[in-house]
């Protein structure tokens, strides 16, 4: 019964009350099988309510990611923030370079892109989304921190203190690049 009234109340777009429905079923039901459908609606309902902790519950509970159909930007970045979260950063990328197709001059997801090429160790790509999100965005200290993680592993360590000063100049209390300028200091 609280699986059919969470299906009524997502049909409404009423996402909090289709939520509380779906974790109601959930709740009672009785097999592995008959939670599958549920755990994927209550999933779908965490997305539109932007829910992270709660999906990510969802996830480890249930130790997969449930089926959601991504429609918009936020749904992408999103869904993209949990896979990467899980470092899944292969499922993380298609997500965010959806949402880059949708807002082509969104820094936010560029740089999302390249935090996934930087977890797979991919610097060389990474610094590209990096420099490219803070073309778009000059102000986005992380950007220019993760830019200065990527010169530092490809060995260019002088551009890659530059880039942490440069955070620490947009944002005096960001503590990466705070730690970053004062490693590298002692390593002089």
């Amino acid at each position: 019964a609280y699986r059919k009234i969470g299906e009524v109340y997502a049909r409404a777009q009423q996402w909090d009350l289709a939520a509380a429905s779906f974790e109601r079923s959930l709740k009672e039901a009785k097999g592995v099988g008959s939670k599958a459908g549920v755990v994927a609606r209550l999933g779908t309902a965490y997305m539109k309510l932007r829910h992270p902790r709660q999906f990510q519950h969802l996830v480890e509970e249930y130790k997969h990611v449930p089926s959601v159909q991504a429609a918009t930007y936020g749904d992408h970045i999103f869904l993209g923030n949990i896979y990467l979260d899980g470092k899944d950063y292969f499922a993380a990328r298609p997500h965010f370079e959806v949402a880059v197709e949708l807002k082509p001059r969104d820094s936010y997801a560029i740089y999302k892109i390249g935090r996934t090429y930087l977890e797979e160790g991919r610097a060389e790509k990474a610094k590209e989304s990096f420099e490219n999100a803070v073309e778009i965005e000059p102000e986005f200290a992380d950007a220019y921190y993760r830019l200065g993680v990527c010169l530092e592993r490809l060995g260019r360590n002088e551009q890659a203190a530059k880039m942490y000063e440069r955070s620490v100049e947009i944002l005096p209390n960001h503590l990466d690049g705070l730690v970053a300028l004062q490693r590298m200091r002692k390593s002089k």
